[in-house]
């Protein structure tokens, strides 16, 4: 939560988060999220306008099985993140190309 305050509270500059959020990003509890969210940010977060990066910082916020298990379509995921660009990106650019996705 630290991060959140921290995200909504100061201006920011994009590399600065780039940073704090790859770090959020790859050091979740299971490794398939680990290897998604580090492909996205190196793939494609400079795709991502202002909203989506604070969409993307709630989505890491999340448990890690509901994340994996929105991205997988296993479940849907709440509205506010199926919505998003951020999500379409992960579940329809980044998930399928894995070589854990057969």
């Amino acid at each position: 939560m630290l991060f959140k305050r921290f995200f909504s509270a100061v201006p920011f500059e994009k590399e600065v988060l780039l940073k704090k959020m790859k770090y959020l990003a790859t050091k979740r509890g299971i490794v398939e999220n680990e290897i998604i969210f580090e492909r996205f940010i190196d793939s494609s977060f400079d795709q991502l306008n202002d909203s989506d990066i604070v969409i993307f910082n709630d989505f890491l916020q999340e448990y890690d099985w509901d994340i994996f298990a929105w991205i997988s379509g296993q479940r849907n995921a709440p509205e506010k993140y199926e919505r998003s660009n951020m999500f379409k990106i992960l579940k329809e650019n980044i998930f399928p190309k894995l070589p854990l996705h057969k």
